[in-house]
């Protein structure tokens, strides 16, 4: 069956509104069902397999999510410079201590 524009937009619209209605609903099945397969979520063959699946997504939507990536990094351009920047500022002394460590110790080797 062929639907109309306007009845996808109707359709839309609807799922939209129900799924306002349930979201509180939906966030605390999501987070009891993460807690009970916490083990099983984070198993290996589970991990590869979500691995897998998120390359042949990637695969998939190369382009739109090329876009999607730069479009938002375009957008949030200055914001994340001006949070790293905070972040330096703010962490200035323990980033210098590491650099220096670091080259302290690739000297003695």
């Amino acid at each position: 069956m062929v639907y109309s524009e306007a009845q996808r937009a109707a359709q839309r619209a609807a799922n939209k509104r129900w799924y306002e209605s349930h979201k509180e609903e939906i966030s605390r099945k999501k987070k009891i069902y993460y807690q009970q397969n916490r083990e099983r979520l984070l198993s290996p063959p589970y991990k590869e397999k979500r691995k897998e699946n998120a390359k042949i997504f990637y695969e998939k939507h190369k382009e739109e999510v090329k876009k999607l990536h730069r479009e938002y990094y375009h957008t949030h351009k200055e914001q994340m410079a001006k949070t790293q920047k905070e972040y330096y500022d703010k962490n200035r002394d323990k980033i210098n201590e590491r650099r220096r460590q670091l080259y302290r110790e690739k000297k003695n080797q």
